[in-house]
């Protein structure tokens, strides 16, 4: 009788994901089986997070360093001890595994403990906190000892302009981090001024996301200038934030210079049709950057005839995205046409331009 492939017993037990009983079964047969259930059974962790037993079997592996924080605690306070068990979890998982790469925490309020494991770990490249309260001083005292660390993001976390000026300061110190996430993080002028300041010496930041940050003109201006001087940075993203016209000139300006940006994101801003002008005239000069997303930023009929003028000649933009731009009719004619000539461009996005039934008859008709 021959033996089934890996591949169809692996199937074969996927199928069993939620009958655990028969699973643990089989894990005893035999240790090739063992080698295939073993990561079913942990493809899905977070369903494992309400088993009392799994908890507790983990509570006993903790070392008194990592009890410390938990122990002395009101039992009656819930919130506390519960976010005081979660991150000596963490520590103790930081402190055991030797492969951890990538950590993602939600909701959760940092203690000591675990910004003391984040500074020894070794293994670390991914950390992405959504949603958790951590002081703005220890992440940049793990940016400062931690020398694995490549992208961070701490999305919604609060740290506010005093945070970024910190985080700024401990980036000239950091030589591995590569990208950094501060979305929905409400920085100021003040933190986006410490950053770009960081920019013009750091030389290993190559991505900077500022989503949703209340990023202004004079922000904008200020980030402008850290880009004459910045040779690093590939990618920026300043999508869902206040830049107008005169912000989006600022920025549209140092792409004639900036030689390094290859994809910048300015999605759902204000820069109208001054804005998408001013880009246009931008992307005759510069010839690095492949990827502009302008969309939702009402730049009109002229800002989409400009930019569809610009594509005869620009021979390394394939990317870009003018969805949801009031574009019309006229200005999608103009687009449909440069796509006969322009022979670089793969990804196209339109969307919800109101160009009706003639300009998609245009689009038709472009090979």
């Amino acid at each position: 009788m021959k033996k089934l492939p890996i591949e169809c017993i692996f199937k074969i037990f996927d199928n069993f994901q939620d009958d655990l009983k028969s699973l643990y079964s089989c894990l005893l047969v035999n240790r090739s089986w063992c080698r295939i259930i073993v990561p079913i059974l942990w493809s899905k962790p977070a369903r494992k997070l309400n088993n009392r037993k799994l908890i507790n079997s983990c509570l006993l592996e903790l070392n008194k360093e990592e009890q410390a924080d938990y122990i002395e605690l009101d039992l009656n306070d819930r919130t506390h001890l519960n976010s005081a068990i979660k991150c000596s979890l963490i520590a103790m998982f930081l402190r055991k595994s030797k492969r951890l790469k990538y950590l993602e925490v939600f909701k959760l309020t940092f203690n000591n403990i675990l910004v003391k494991y984040l500074c020894r770990n070794n293994t670390l490249t991914f950390l992405h906190l959504k949603l958790s309260f951590v002081d703005s001083e220890e992440i940049a005292e793990i940016l400062c000892k931690n020398i694995t660390l490549t992208f961070l993001t701490l999305y919604h976390s609060d740290i506010g302009v005093e945070g970024g000026k910190v985080l700024a300061k401990a980036l000239y110190e950091n030589t591995t981090l590569a990208s950094l996430n501060l979305d929905a993080d409400d920085i100021g002028v003040e933190g986006v001024k410490a950053l770009a300041k960081m920019l013009c010496n750091n030389t290993t930041l190559t991505s900077l996301s500022l989503i949703n940050t209340n990023f202004c003109n004079e922000s904008a201006k200020l980030l402008t200038e850290a880009l004459y001087v910045n040779t690093t940075l590939t990618s920026l993203n300043l999508c869902e934030n206040e830049v107008d016209n005169e912000g989006g000139k600022a920025i549209a300006k140092v792409l004639s210079k900036n030689t390094t940006l290859t994809s910048l994101n300015l999605s759902n801003n204000n820069i109208h049709n001054e804005g998408g002008r001013a880009f246009a005239e931008a992307l005759y000069k510069n010839a690095t950057l492949t990827s502009l997303d302008l969309s939702c930023n009402g730049i009109g009929v002229e800002g989409g005839k400009a930019l569809a003028e610009v594509l005869c000649k620009n021979t390394t933009l394939t990317s870009l995205d003018l969805s949801l731009n009031n574009i019309g009719f006229e200005g999608g004619k103009a687009l449909a046409e440069v796509l006969c000539n322009n022979t670089t461009l793969t990804s196209l996005r339109f969307r919800a331009n109101g160009i009706g039934d003639e300009g998609v008859k245009q689009f038709a008709k472009s090979p």
